[in-house]
């Protein structure tokens, strides 16, 4: 993996017969060759199709060779779910290891401000801060490391990942206000972490806080991100194929199929399986359209 991460750099610069350059290089020629010289219009979309699946052909494979092993070898390295290969066993549990001996240095790290005064205190307040914000950053990982069955693994990763944010934000308050903690609170603290680290090591991942110290906690929703990214795929696909039919003078009765197929290409890359649940509640298709007036 440390030696093939360059491959990418060598197949794009490379410029010998039969590299991706020379070969996109030959297709778009014989596009331009075949757009200027084809009378007819069938034709001329039949030959466009073949030579942009050549060109789609050509940048998969060239993306698999390129980027495959590399992709393979960090999923293989990382223990993540779905690849089974001896070993792997074992770097899952270094990995969960780690974020419970970070969990553990901020235990260690929360606990030494205790009975401290003066500037010693404001030290080792300083260093629990940068513990707490250690173990924070280490969550971020659990939710590749949720195993079970391969069935609805995905829903089971958005659950972890959801709650462990929830964590982590309960944590950031907690940091905040540990410069004024007394001790009183921060033991407190401790004794919340000491739970979570067990729960860690137990791989509890979707409870590793109690329901009743977050349940005030809510994790801001990227639906209004979601549609504008949506509404901007919407733009650039229904202008890109405008531009498109006009080049090769095609009807405008294609526009509405251009841009309805826009639509909906956008809508599988935003929301990808509830794509036409999203599609159906913004009443674009589907059951919110009421019945026809008679």
């Amino acid at each position: 993996m440390g030696v093939w991460w360059l491959a990418p750099f060598v197949f794009i610069l490379d410029d010998q017969k039969g590299s991706l350059r020379q070969t996109s290089e030959v297709l778009f020629g014989a596009a331009a060759s075949v757009a200027e010289h084809s009378e007819n219009s069938g034709d001329l979309i039949t030959q466009l199709l073949r030579l942009s699946l050549s060109f789609v052909l050509l940048v998969t494979y060239y993306t698999l060779v390129a980027f495959g092993p590399t992709v393979v070898a960090f999923r293989v390295a990382f223990g993540y779910p779905g690849i089974k290969f001896p070993g792997r066993r074992v770097i899952v549990l270094n990995r969960n290891a780690s974020v419970v001996r970070v969990c553990s240095l901020a235990i260690i790290a929360i606990s030494a401000p205790i009975g401290k005064t003066g500037e010693r205190r404001v030290t080792k307040l300083h260093e629990a801060v940068e513990a707490i914000v250690a173990l924070r950053r280490s969550l971020r990982s659990l939710a590749r490391l949720e195993a079970g069955p391969k069935g609805g693994r995905r829903g089971r990763k958005r659950v972890v990942r959801r709650h462990v944010q929830r964590v982590s934000l309960f944590l950031k308050e907690a940091e905040e206000r540990l410069g004024e903690a007394p001790d009183q609170d921060i033991r407190v603290l401790g004794l919340t972490l000491v739970e979570m680290s067990t729960r860690l090591a137990d791989r509890r991942y979707r409870t590793l806080l109690d329901e009743e110290l977050i349940q005030q906690i809510n994790v801001s929703e990227r639906e209004t991100t979601r549609l504008a990214l949506g509404a901007v795929l919407v733009l650039v696909l229904s202008g890109t194929s405008m531009f498109f039919l006009s080049l090769l003078g095609l009807a405008e009765s294609l526009q509405p199929v251009a841009i309805g197929a826009s639509i909906v290409v956008s809508a599988v890359i935003v929301f990808r399986g509830k794509a036409m649940e999203k599609l159906e509640t913004l009443g674009i298709f589907g059951s919110n359209s009421g019945p026809p007036q008679q």
